[in-house]
C-alpha cells in the first residue's frame, strides 16, 4: 500500500529533532509567529528545510498544527503530535515546544 507521505521524505535524527524544537521554541517564545518562525528555520537549516517547508505549506493550507507535523514527516511520533495538539488547544504552545525540545535530549 503506498504511503500518503512524499517518497523523498527525510527522517530527522534525534539531534535534528532536538535542534528543530529548540529553535522553534526560542523563535515563538520571542514573539515571532509560528509561520514566520518556520520560514526562518527553513532558510537557516538546509538539512531540515524540506520537512519545515512541508509543515509550513500544510499550515498555510489550513491544516491543524499536529496534522501538519504528522503529514510532513514520520519523525514526529504520536506523543509529539498529541502534545502539539494539547499546546494548540490550551494556548500553551510555547510551553509545549519547550517540553518537546527537552524531550528530544
Amino acid at each position: 500500500m503506498p504511503s500518503s507521505r512524499a517518497s523523498t521524505e527525510f527522517h530527522l535524527s534525534l539531534a535534528q529533532l532536538r535542534g528543530f524544537f529548540t529553535q522553534l521554541h526560542l523563535l515563538v517564545e520571542s514573539g515571532i509567529g509560528l509561520l514566520d518562525a518556520l520560514e526562518a528555520m527553513a532558510r537557516e537549516a538546509p538539512e531540515i528545510d524540506q520537512t519545515v517547508e512541508r509543515i509550513h505549506l500544510r499550515l498555510r493550507a489550513g491544516s491543524e498544527l499536529e496534522a501538519a507535523f504528522g503529514k510532513a514527516s514520520s519523525s514526529f511520533d504520536r506523543l509529539t503530535l498529541g502534545l502539539l495538539r494539547l499546546g494548540r488547544e490550551t494556548g500553551m504552545l510555547v510551553k509545549v515546544l519547550g517540553r518537546l525540545a527537552g524531550r528530544s535530549e
